[in-house]
């Protein structure tokens, strides 16, 4: 097996980023990932819905400034984010979509370029160094490695403070939907429904959502009808299924913990839009008791983004 461990150290007021790429896991090429400061290579149209028109820099930037400004003493704080992900699952191997391994290396380098904040990647399920010392850590795959024998893990970090975000597909709940369910609220897993195209995601009050608009319509792929009944959760964003709202954004506090759950994220354009990289950093930021704003350095790197 092919092993390839490249660790870039970077100037002093840059932090390091450490990330393993293992060619036999199918994580994308330095061709593939390309330059980080622009979108990703995606097709013009994935599954049949075209590529949504670029998001204007302005109304990003007007959600950004509804945050106070952070402290210097905020702003020098180390932050240390773990990005899980997995080669594509079967179903999904075509691009724009799902792609785990191609968002964990963008963003694995993206938000290492944020002073003081030091990014690692992790493959299918974060290592015990990892959960020991790691702020928060953020999962984009089908949960491929996921048994209700991690939970304890899952526990642990949350009693130590950390945060844990879950992305799209990483709900699933496999063979062991209960213990999942028990610790997001939600999951995927039995009789669950979903369709593709135009979402009307509906934003609720919380320190997340601050400055965001009432609605946003964008192509996605959201899940309703999940396992579990949501206790302890509050659902920040909605849309309407089955002529009833929905949650497809919301938080939950466990064990001293936080987690922040985002169903979005099907489409690879997504994950370079700027108003969902302000939804997920901060998501990312409350999750590890940050300030909200501690990642907008990166929201408008490699986005698809108009100017001005």
């Amino acid at each position: 097996m092919f092993r390839l461990l490249l660790i870039t150290v970077l100037a002093l007021r840059t932090p390091f980023i450490v990330f393993a790429a293992d060619s036999s896991r199918g994580l994308p090429g330095e061709a593939e990932l390309g330059d980080i400061t622009k979108p990703a290579n995606t097709p013009p149209v994935v599954q049949g819905i075209p590529i949504p028109g670029l998001r204007s820099r302005q109304e990003v930037e007007r959600v950004l400034a509804a945050v106070k400004p952070m402290t210097d003493r905020e702003r020098n704080q180390p932050f240390r984010v773990v990005l899980c992900a997995a080669a594509k699952d079967p179903g999904h191997g075509a691009p724009g979509l799902h792609d785990y391994p191609l968002w964990r290396e963008r963003w694995t380098k993206i938000l290492a370029r944020v002073d003081g904040v030091t990014t690692e990647a992790a493959d299918r399920w974060p290592t015990k160094a990892q959960f020991e010392s790691a702020d928060v850590i953020t999962f984009f795959h089908n949960n491929p490695a996921w048994e209700a024998a991690k939970a304890p893990e899952l526990d642990a970090f949350l009693a130590r403070g950390g945060g844990l975000v879950f992305l799209h597909f990483s709900v699933n709940g496999g063979r062991d939907i209960e213990p999942l369910a028990a610790r997001l609220g939600r999951v995927w897993g039995t009789g669950n429904q979903w369709r593709r195209g135009d979402v009307t995601l509906k934003y609720e009050p919380h320190p997340i959502t601050i400055g965001f608009p009432q609605t946003d319509v964008r192509p996605e792929e959201p899940y309703w009808r999940l396992n579990g009944n949501g206790d302890g959760t509050r659902t920040i964003a909605t849309t309407d299924e089955d002529g009833a709202p929905q949650p497809q954004v919301w938080t939950a506090e466990r064990n001293g913990g936080r987690l922040f759950v985002c169903i979005p994220g099907h489409f690879t354009w997504t994950h370079d839009d700027p108003l969902y990289r302000v939804l997920v950093y901060r998501g990312l930021c409350w999750s590890a008791r940050r300030p909200l704003n501690r990642l907008d350095d990166a929201v408008f790197t490699g986005t698809r983004v108009s100017a001005p």
